[in-house]
C-alpha cells in the first residue's frame, strides 16, 4: 500500500501519540520510525494493527481501496490527457464525497491534493499543509501540487510531459511572455500528438491562437483558432461544446478588432453563448453596422448577465459595467465625439480595464480614446497614447 508511512505519521501526530505509545506491543520504535520515513515495507499484520489503534480501519477496506484507485487514475488521466485548467470540471462526485475517508486511507496525499485544489482560493492554508510531503510526491502528484501552487515553474520542469509543457506555456502567457509561451505550447502540441492526447492538442492550438493574438500575428492567430476548432469538433468530451464556443467567439473578436465588422457579426451568430463578453462584442458589431436599437438591447442583456455572474469580483464587474456604459453612451449620443462627458467616462473605463483585465480588453478601449482625441485635434495627446501603448494598439 502506498503512502502508508505518511498516513501513519500524520494520524499519530494528530492524535498526540508518541512513537512508543503507538507501536507498543506491535513493533519496536525504530521500526515504526522507518515505516514513517518510507524506508521499509511492513507486513499487512503490522499495518492492520497500527491503523486499528489509530481508528482508521474502514478506509483500508479492499473494495474501497480498489474503487479509490480507479477513480483517482481516471481523474489523473482526464487531467493529463485533456489539459485541465480548472480541475473542478473534472472532479468525480465520488472523490469529493469520500474525501474524508481518502484522507484516512493509503491515498492520503491524493486526498490532500484534492483538498488543496478545491480550497486553494477560500483556504490557502490547505496548500501549505502539503509542503512537508513534497519529497514523497509521485510525478503526477508533483504536477498537481505545482498547479495548485499557481504554476510553480521549477516544479513543472521537473516532470516533462505534454501536460507540463502546456502548463508552462500557460504560465508564460499569464505573465505576458508570449513568445516563450508559444515555444512551450508548440512543444506541448508535438508531445501530445505522440501521446495521442487529442483534448490537449486542441487546447494547445487554442492557446497558440491566444498568444498570437497578443503578438498581433493575425493570420497565424486565425489559423490556430481554426485548427483548434477542427480538432475540437472530433472530440466528445463534456467540455467540447463550451470550448468550441470559446474558439468561435475568439475568431469573431479577432475579426472585430481588425475592423471586419460584417464577418465578425456572422461568426458571432454561430455562437450559442450569451455571456457578458459575447454581449459586449455583439453590441459593438451592431453599433458599427448602424443598428442602434438592436445594439442597445445587447447592452441591456449584457448588464443583466453581468449582474447574475457570481464568479467575478466586484471590481471586475465594475470594469465591465463601465465598458457597457461607454458603448451605451455612444449609442444614445450620436455627437459623442464632441462631449466632455464621453471622454470622462472613457478615461474611467480605460483606467479600470488597465488594472483589471488582459491587454486585449485595453486595446479595444484605447482605439476609442484615440478616435476622440484625433477628432478634437488633440494630436499631441493622441501621439502620447500611441507611444505609451504602442505594443498594445491594433495594427489593422
Amino acid at each position: 500500500m502506498n503512502q502508508i508511512g505518511i498516513l501513519i505519521r500524520k494520524k499519530r501526530l494528530e492524535q498526540n501519540y508518541s512513537q512508543q505509545g503507538l507501536c507498543e506491543g506491535i513493533c519496536v520504535v525504530s521500526y515504526l520510525s522507518k515505516i514513517e520515513q518510507g524506508l521499509v515495507c511492513p507486513s499487512d499484520e503490522i499495518i492492520q494493527a497500527l491503523v486499528k489503534r489509530l481508528g482508521i480501519e474502514p478506509a483500508f477496506d479492499d473494495t474501497f481501496c480498489k474503487q479509490a484507485q480507479k477513480k483517482l487514475n481516471d481523474w489523473y488521466t482526464r487531467i493529463f490527457e485533456q489539459g485541465a485548467l480548472d480541475y473542478n470540471e473534472f472532479f468525480d462526485e465520488w472523490l469529493v464525497q469520500n474525501l474524508s475517508l481518502l484522507e484516512d486511507s493509503p491515498f492520503v496525499l491524493d486526498a490532500l491534493l484534492i483538498k488543496a485544489v478545491l480550497q486553494c482560493e477560500s483556504h490557502p492554508q490547505a496548500l501549505s499543509v502539503l509542503k512537508e510531503y513534497k519529497p514523497s510526491f509521485s510525478k503526477r502528484q508533483l504536477v498537481m501540487y505545482a498547479v495548485a501552487a499557481e504554476g510553480e515553474e521549477d516544479l513543472l520542469l521537473q516532470v516533462p510531459c505534454a501536460y507540463t509543457l502546456f502548463l508552462m506555456g500557460v504560465c508564460k502567457s499569464n505573465k505576458g511572455i508570449y513568445s516563450e509561451a508559444l515555444h512551450y505550447i508548440h512543444r506541448a502540441f508535438e508531445q501530445s500528438a505522440e501521446e495521442c492526447s487529442l483534448g490537449l492538442m486542441a487546447k494547445c492550438k487554442l492557446f497558440a491562437g491566444i498568444c498570437n493574438a497578443e503578438l498581433q500575428q493575425w493570420e497565424t492567430e486565425l489559423q490556430e483558432y481554426q485548427n483548434a476548432l477542427k480538432i475540437m469538433k472530433q472530440l466528445n468530451f463534456e467540455w467540447t461544446e463550451e470550448y468550441c464556443e470559446s474558439i468561435q467567439y475568439n475568431i469573431a473578436s479577432t475579426l472585430l478588432s481588425r475592423g471586419c465588422i460584417e464577418q465578425s457579426y456572422q461568426e458571432l451568430l454561430k455562437c450559442k453563448k450569451d455571456d457578458e463578453a459575447f454581449c459586449h462584442k455583439m453590441s459593438i458589431c451592431l453599433e458599427q453596422m448602424g443598428k442602434t436599437d438592436q445594439a442597445l438591447e445587447w447592452v441591456k442583456k449584457g448588464v443583466q448577465q453581468l449582474e447574475k455572474n457570481e464568479r467575478f469580483s466586484d471590481s471586475f464587474k465594475r470594469m465591465y459595467q463601465l465598458r457597457f456604459k461607454v458603448v451605451e453612451f455612444r449609442l444614445k449620443n450620436p455627437k459623442y465625439l464632441q462631449m466632455q462627458e464621453y471622454e470622462t467616462l472613457l478615461t474611467e473605463c480605460i483606467t479600470s480595464v488597465r488594472k483589471m483585465a488582459p491587454s486585449g480588453f485595453l486595446r479595444f478601449e484605447l482605439s476609442w480614446m484615440i478616435e476622440f482625441l484625433e477628432k478634437n485635434r488633440r494630436y499631441k495627446e493622441a501621439n502620447t497614447v500611441l507611444k505609451e501603448f504602442s505594443c498594445l494598439l491594433l495594427k489593422k
